[in-house]
């Protein structure tokens, strides 16, 4: 999973505060949690071949790029820790249901 939580070098400004690595290491945990749940990927048609009965992305969206922004499924993408955390959700996945 990628969710950038890495130091930045000494000689360059964070652009990171101390709660923004908290939400994303409490999203990282929750998408543990869907992982072991086994809620992250489903039997299905795929998307990019067409192909049946494949092993397929279950509506949790996940970033498998470090760049090129949203079209490449990548960052920067402001939006996305939000939105994954509503798309865990419906699938039961909060930080309720981990005692977080």
């Amino acid at each position: 999973f990628f969710l950038m939580i890495r130091r930045p070098p000494r000689s360059t400004q964070s652009r990171s505060s101390a709660a923004s690595d908290v939400y994303k290491r409490q999203v990282l945990k929750l998408l543990k949690a869907a992982f072991d749940r086994r809620l992250i990927f489903t039997i299905g048609t795929s998307v990019t071949t067409g192909a049946n009965n494949c092993v397929v992305w279950n509506g949790i969206h996940h970033k498998t790029s470090i760049a090129g922004g949203t079209a490449c499924w990548g960052y920067p993408d402001q939006t996305y820790l939000s939105r994954v955390k509503e798309e865990l959700a419906s699938k039961g996945v909060t930080p309720d249901s981990l005692n977080l």
